[in-house]
């Protein structure tokens, strides 16, 4: 599994970008084998004026052909982070436990009807 971090208005560390690259991988331990890749985006919404402006945006390629996406909002980043990955294990929990259950159908019945009018009577 690869994981991407992206910024766009915050200025990011090596260190900071390698902790929330470790989170991720710790976080979806357990899906490695489905994930192909996990880009995590930070963007600084407000800029400088403060407020809740974090947005994170984590979106995962699953089995290699579809996408799942989440997103999340706060002041701090680190928080936002957390937020949106431990959505992206809860997405990924359930789409597993819905691939995982079985229909269960009655068996069909393989014998031919038959009515009594058409047999003769003893």
């Amino acid at each position: 599994m690869r994981v991407l971090v992206h910024t766009s208005g915050i200025a990011l560390s090596r260190s900071r970008q390698l902790d929330i690259e470790r989170k991720a991988r710790e976080m979806l331990a357990r899906f490695e084998e489905r994930l192909a890749e996990v880009r995590v985006r930070l963007r600084d919404v407000n800029g400088p004026r403060g407020g809740v402006d974090k947005e994170v945006l984590v979106i995962a390629n699953v089995d290699g052909d579809s996408n799942v996406q989440v997103e999340s909002q706060g002041t701090s980043g680190r928080k936002a982070v957390h937020r949106a990955l431990k959505r992206l294990t809860t997405v990924l929990q359930r789409r597993a436990s819905k691939q995982d259950t079985v229909r269960r159908r009655r068996p069909r019945q393989w014998f031919a009807r038959i009515s009594l009018k058409d047999q003769p009577y003893p």
